[in-house]
């Protein structure tokens, strides 16, 4: 038996999250019907999720049964299909992740489109783990924007870029 038999794959432990919101208080994180400790959570960072690979083969192959069926109305399509599938390989949105690694090894996975969001996320996080603040941090997925709620001593952040003082 491999030792990583005994350790599971790292595929099997992490989880794609579809949730709107997540709520941390100094004892509990809630997102969707999932509720945990926040102590049981070991770490927060935020990642790029790979864009799909170039379609090489199936765009080569395409371009030169094109350009070998040109005389034939077969090789248009050909060509035309080639060129959407390069097309469509350059318009991906590139996604990026905000992983939540807890204590078991479990990695919960929230998937967006905006990096710059994410990094707020992950520095309102450290902050909030840092300081060990009573209240609470609120993160809307849906509209992007970070409400950190109880008492409040320094520089607070909204998701539009504006600064409150």
């Amino acid at each position: 038996m491999a030792v990583l038999d005994l350790l599971g794959s790292s595929e099997d432990k992490r989880t794609f999250e579809t949730a709107d919101y997540i709520q941390i208080t100094r004892n509990s994180i809630k997102f969707g019907s999932s509720v945990y400790q926040f102590r049981n959570v070991t770490g927060f960072r935020v990642g790029e999720i790979p864009k799909y690979k170039f379609p090489l083969q199936a765009v080569l192959i395409l371009t030169i049964g094109g350009f070998f069926t040109l005389a034939f109305f077969v090789g248009w399509f050909l060509l035309l299909f080639a060129a959407f599938l390069v097309i469509r390989y350059f318009m991906q949105t590139q996604y990026y992740g905000l992983s939540l690694f807890l204590n078991s090894g479990q990695e919960k996975f929230f998937v967006s489109s905006d990096r710059n969001f994410l990094i707020k996320i992950v520095s309102v996080l450290y902050e909030f783990m840092e300081n060990q603040r009573e209240g609470s941090v609120y993160i809307d997925m849906t509209n992007k924007s970070v409400t950190v709620g109880g008492n409040l001593h320094g520089n607070a952040t909204t998701g539009d870029d504006n600064t409150i003082y």
